[in-house]
């Protein structure tokens, strides 16, 4: 009877093993807490970041574009512009949790090179420089490399006006080289290699701009235009297929050239020019007659001052010789240097001829040649 009695006033220890203690709860609500932590660091977090600079591409590429129309804008109108490009920025803060402070990208630029062959302009002038004889500019083309943790989106690339984005294979975003007849063809002027982790302003000057685009045809040949280029042979297929221009016949590829073949028996309006960094222009390269070849006194005599692309240039010397007077309204004499004005003309008048005169229009290019295009004034 007592040892019952004992066994009752006994307190009963817990020993049924599906029981947890405090301290265990406690450490696997801690554990549980840790591996979601560490599962939202590891696997939640860099998919955020991930997207954040997916979301930083996309944007860029909308630079890029915006890039592409205010660079044809400058060139078609003679005017300079400007354009902010993003670099890098910053990722997002997620509070508990830890981001990268910021990422940077690469502005680069490389080199461009346009050669067309077998083009011969339709007016006289023309015809002087657009002789069927390749035709050779250079310039600059843009790559952005974006410096991402989380993501390989690859570049966004600017050549000839086309803009592209992707890395192995390449995606059209922008652009119309060819359009019909049509032909444009900008060439940027810049060196530039800036790494950023925020937003950079470029100005670009129009180095040439404002022209009215020239005509012209093949000589019996094709037109062909060659571009230097780092987009590979796929891509420039299927951009210029997307263009549905029954007037490219073939287009090739070799060893990071693309050729594009134009059909031939038409007449093709070419349209060009560069836009640069520095506050630059263009050197003079030809005359064209703006007034009539043949007049009689008194006789305005003007010529327009073109570069290589066949924009006007702007303060260029044009000096005019003749046997007879000739005044620009402030000098008279036989001889007259006239400096060319804002849309690249330069104009005297010829007075006091006896008979006929042949008066001579010449400027000096930048390889230090003479150009020249005469007038014949009759008294």
């Amino acid at each position: 009877m007592v040892s019952k009695f004992k066994m009752l006033l006994k307190p009963k220890i817990i020993s049924d093993d599906r029981a947890v203690s405090p301290v265990a709860g406690f450490a696997i609500i801690l554990l549980t807490i840790t591996a979601a932590y560490t599962y939202y660091q590891v696997m939640i977090i860099p998919g955020i970041c991930s997207a954040y600079e997916s979301k930083h591409f996309a944007q860029l590429e909308d630079d890029f574009i915006l890039l592409t129309a205010k660079i044809k804008d400058a060139i078609l109108e003679g005017k300079s512009t400007s354009v902010i490009v993003k670099l890098g920025a910053r990722y997002p803060e997620i509070p508990f949790f830890s981001t990268p402070s910021e990422f940077s990208g690469t502005l680069q630029s490389y080199e461009a090179e346009v050669r067309i062959q077998n083009a011969v302009g339709l007016e006289e002038d023309i015809k002087t420089v657009w002789d069927g004889n390749e035709v050779v500019w250079t310039g600059s083309s843009l790559r952005y490399i974006p410096n991402y943790a989380f993501s390989d989106e690859g570049y966004v690339v600017y050549e000839y006006g086309v803009v592209a984005a992707g890395k192995n294979s390449y995606s059209s975003l922008e652009g119309e080289f060819i359009n019909g007849r049509t032909i444009f063809i900008p060439l940027l002027k810049v060196e530039v290699s800036e790494s950023s982790s925020s937003n950079a302003e470029y100005t670009f000057h129009v180095f040439s701009g404002g022209g009215m685009g020239i005509s012209v045809t093949d000589n019996g040949n094709p037109i062909k235009i060659i571009l230097k280029t780092s987009l590979p042979e796929n891509f420039w297929r299927e951009y210029l297929n997307g263009l549905n221009s029954s007037y490219i016949s073939d287009v090739s590829y070799s060893n990071g050239y693309v050729t594009i073949t134009l059909s031939r028996g038409v007449i093709y309006r070419l349209f060009a020019g560069a836009v640069s960094l520095e506050n630059e222009r263009a050197e003079q390269h030809y005359l064209y007659r703006i007034t009539s070849k043949v007049q009689t006194v008194p006789a305005e005599l003007a010529v327009e001052v073109r570069d290589i692309f066949n924009n006007p240039v702007p303060c260029a010397e044009v000096t005019f010789r003749s046997n007879s007077t000739l005044t620009d309204g402030e000098n008279t004499a036989k001889t007259l240097t006239v400096k060319s004005d804002a849309r690249g003309v330069a104009a005297v008048v010829a007075k006091d001829v006896t008979g006929s005169d042949v008066v001579v229009a010449s400027i000096t290019r930048q390889d230090s040649t003479p150009y020249e295009v005469a007038f014949t004034v009759y008294g």
